[in-house]
C-alpha cells in the first residue's frame, strides 16, 4: 500500500488532463491484458478520441517502397506543406513496434508538417509478433534507401534530411546511424521520448499503474518484439549499449518525467555526449510517455507538441 500511495503522489505532478486521463487507464484492465490485434485498435480508437485534431495540409500522399528479401512492399506516407518545401523528415510512429501506425500518427505528421514546413515522410514498418526483431531495424533501413534512391520523384533534398519518431519510433531512427551497412546517414536526429534502453532500471519499476506506458506495458512490448528476454541486452536493441553512437548527427531529444523509460534517454544524452555528439535536450517534467495520442484532450500535450516542432525547426537548420 505504501508504494501504491507513492505512486500516486508522485503523479500529482503531472499536468491536469494527464493525470485524469492516468486514473481512467488505472480503473480498466491493462493493455497487457489483450491481444496485440485487440491492442492496436485500442491505440487507433485512443487517438482518434483523444488525439490531435485533424489538420488541413497541402498534400499527402502514400507511395509504396519494397522490403528486403521477399517480405513485399509497405506504405510511406508523404505530409507536403506546400509546393516549394524540399527539407524533410523520415518519421517513424511509437508502439512498441508492436502497435501503432501511419494512420495513428496521421494527425501528428500533419501538425509537424504545416507547423514545421517540412516534408514528413511516415513509415510503415512491419510489427512484432508477426515479424519479430530485427524486422522493423531492416524496414526502416529499407525505408531510408528507398527514400534517398527516389529523392527526386518524392520531391525531397536527402542531403540535409533527418529522421526521428516517437518511443519505438525514435529507436527505428536511431538505427540508421549506427548500422554500417548504410552508405548514407541522417543529417540529424529528432527523438521524442526514446526507447533507447530496454533493460530494468530504477525508472523503470518505478511507474506500474495509471500512466499510458507502464512497467507491465513496456514488459509486454518486450515479450512480442524480442526472441527472448536477454535480447534487451544487445547493442542493436538497447542502443545506449552500441559502440557507434559516435556516428550519429546533430540530436534532439525529449524526455518527460512519468515515463519507465525515462532512464534511457536520460542515458542516450549523456553517452552521446560523452561520444562528442551535439545533443539538444528537453525535459518536460509534467507529461507522461505517449502524450502525442493525448494532445487533443490535453492543452499541455498540445503545447509539449508545438514545442517539439520548434526544436525540429531548429535542428534542421
Amino acid at each position: 500500500m505504501k508504494n501504491k500511495a507513492n505512486l500516486h503522489t508522485r503523479l500529482n505532478g503531472l499536468a491536469p488532463a494527464q493525470r485524469h486521463i492516468g486514473r481512467l487507464l488505472g480503473m480498466g484492465p491493462s493493455l497487457h491484458n489483450f491481444s496485440p490485434l485487440t491492442n492496436r485498435r485500442i491505440f487507433a480508437g485512443f487517438d482518434r478520441l483523444l488525439g490531435i485534431r485533424k489538420q488541413a495540409i497541402y498534400k499527402v500522399t502514400d507511395f509504396t517502397f519494397p522490403l528486403r528479401g521477399d517480405n513485399g512492399h509497405s506504405t510511406l506516407r508523404a505530409y507536403y506543406p506546400n509546393n516549394t518545401a524540399t527539407d524533410a523528415i523520415v518519421f517513424f510512429h511509437g508502439g512498441g513496434c508492436v502497435i501503432g501506425s501511419v494512420d495513428t500518427h496521421d494527425r501528428f505528421c500533419r501538425l509537424v508538417a504545416n507547423e514545421s514546413q517540412t516534408i514528413v515522410l511516415s513509415v510503415e514498418y512491419r510489427l512484432a509478433p508477426e515479424h519479430p526483431f530485427p524486422a522493423q531495424l531492416e524496414d526502416a533501413s529499407a525505408s531510408w534507401d528507398f527514400i534517398v534512391t527516389n529523392q527526386q520523384r518524392l520531391g525531397v533534398n536527402a542531403s540535409t534530411m533527418g529522421a526521428g519518431g516517437d518511443s519505438a519510433g525514435a529507436y527505428l531512427a536511431t538505427s540508421l546511424c549506427l548500422s554500417q551497412e548504410e552508405k548514407s546517414k541522417p543529417h540529424f536526429l529528432w527523438l521524442l521520448y526514446p526507447m533507447a534502453d530496454l533493460r530494468a532500471d530504477d525508472a523503470y519499476q518505478r511507474y506500474t499503474s495509471n500512466l499510458i506506458l507502464t512497467r507491465d506495458t513496456v514488459e509486454y512490448f518486450k515479450g512480442h518484439f524480442l526472441p527472448a528476454p536477454s535480447c534487451a541486452s544487445r547493442p542493436d536493441v538497447s542502443l545506449v549499449l552500441s559502440p557507434y553512437l559516435a556516428q550519429c548527427p546533430k540530436t534532439c531529444i525529449y524526455t518527460v518525467e512519468f515515463d519507465p523509460l525515462l532512464g534511457g534517454g536520460l542515458a542516450m544524452v549523456k553517452k552521446l555526449r560523452e561520444q562528442g555528439v551535439s545533443v539538444s535536450h528537453y525535459h518536460l517534467n509534467d507529461c507522461f510517455h505517449g502524450l502525442l495520442s493525448v494532445a487533443g484532450v490535453s492543452k499541455r500535450a498540445y503545447h509539449a507538441c508545438l514545442e517539439m516542432v520548434h526544436s525540429l525547426k531548429s535542428i534542421k537548420a
